[in-house]
């Protein structure tokens, strides 16, 4: 039985085998293999790089895919996900959710000028606000909820104070597996003809 699932930040290519002999467990822990590493790469280069669902700004997020092969018993599973201590933030772009301030009032959200030409912010808030000359500003106000830079007679709106955030669900796992049915149908089916040809 071949078993297809999405967890809450993993997807799972299960299989089980009951008491298969060593080359036909070796066989499809070979296929798992090819298959965990093909989900990587699909999630990497398609879903989490320009033109996918996410477009990439620091990489984080695609560095911390991986695929791990886990055997236990009668079962072989090769696991796709994110490792969540390098992008703590992947559930919430999976599952999307309402962000809201921790520690202060508002939450602060860079606009153009606080970001930088892929949207990564180039400093934070308090930082310019304690230091406006450090970032080029010569003081900073706020404004109709928005922090301003001033810059000679120039105004630069700087950060845009939320009370809380709307993230959407990004369902990249569940695009990456359905993108990917026809290569593990496929993958799976070689391994078959391979278990077939030994008996």
């Amino acid at each position: 039985m071949i078993e297809v699932t999405v967890e809450t930040n993993a997807a799972t290519v299960a299989v089980q085998y009951g008491d298969a002999s060593k080359l036909t467990a070796s066989v499809i822990v070979k296929a798992l293999r090819d298959i965990g590493l093909y989900l990587q790469r699909h999630l990497v280069t398609k879903e989490l790089n320009t033109g996918g669902m996410l477009e990439p700004r620091t990489r984080n997020l695609a560095r911390s895919v991986f695929y791990r092969l886990e055997l236990a018993g009668r079962d072989a599973l090769v696991r796709v996900g994110f490792d969540l201590k390098k992008a703590k933030y992947a559930r919430l772009l999976l599952l999307g959710g309402t962000v809201v301030p921790k520690t202060a009032q508002f939450l602060t959200i860079p606009l153009t000028a606080a970001k930088t030409a892929s949207g990564v912010t180039r400093f934070r808030a308090r930082d310019v606000i304690a230091a406006p000359e450090r970032f080029g500003y010569t003081g900073t106000f706020f404004a109709k909820r928005v922090l301003f830079g001033r810059r000679g007679q120039e105004i630069v709106p700087l950060f845009a104070l939320k009370s809380s955030v709307r993230i959407p669900a990004h369902p990249v796992l569940t695009s990456a597996l359905d993108d990917s049915l026809g290569f593990i149908a496929a993958r799976m089916g070689v391994a078959a003809q391979e278990i077939a040809r030994s008996v």
